[in-house]
């Protein structure tokens, strides 16, 4: 049987990915990120998604962790460090359900995240992104 979300939560999710996407974005405090933040940086959504590189195969690397979706970059950290996706060099961001990935300039990799039911954080991406002015580049690509 399908796993059917109730309609008020499908609502907000909609209400939430429009104002993200549009570049509305909150401010997050993140006190315990403080020392992974440049100065200036601003966190605007935290997700909890899996993470894989090249989907799931043998060898790649794979886990769940937070995913930090900032005015520069993503940074994803896990229990024992962190690793930083900057805007500036991404090549290609793109949804496919159940989530997105993104390719980074020079890279053949795909840097793939799955966020839970009703996660705004591709949203949140692409309000980052458009406030960053890098979406019409990525877009192009």
């Amino acid at each position: 049987m399908a796993n059917r979300q109730p309609p008020e939560e499908v609502e907000e999710f909609m209400e939430t990915s429009k104002r993200l996407e549009s570049g509305d974005l909150p401010v997050i405090e993140a006190p315990d990120m403080a020392s992974h933040l440049a100065p200036g940086e601003v966190v605007h959504h935290v997700s909890y998604p899996v993470f894989s590189e090249d989907g799931y195969i043998p060898g790649a690397r794979a886990g769940s962790g937070r995913l930090f979706v900032t005015t520069h970059r993503l940074l994803f950290c896990t229990a024992g460090s962190c690793s930083s996706f900057p805007y500036a060099d991404f090549d290609e961001l793109e949804q496919e359900i159940p989530g997105f990935y993104v390719r980074l300039r020079g890279e053949h990799v795909l840097h793939s995240f799955f966020p839970p039911s009703l996660d705004p954080v591709f949203a949140a991406v692409v309000g980052a992104l458009n406030n960053f002015g890098k979406l019409k580049t990525v877009e192009q690509a």
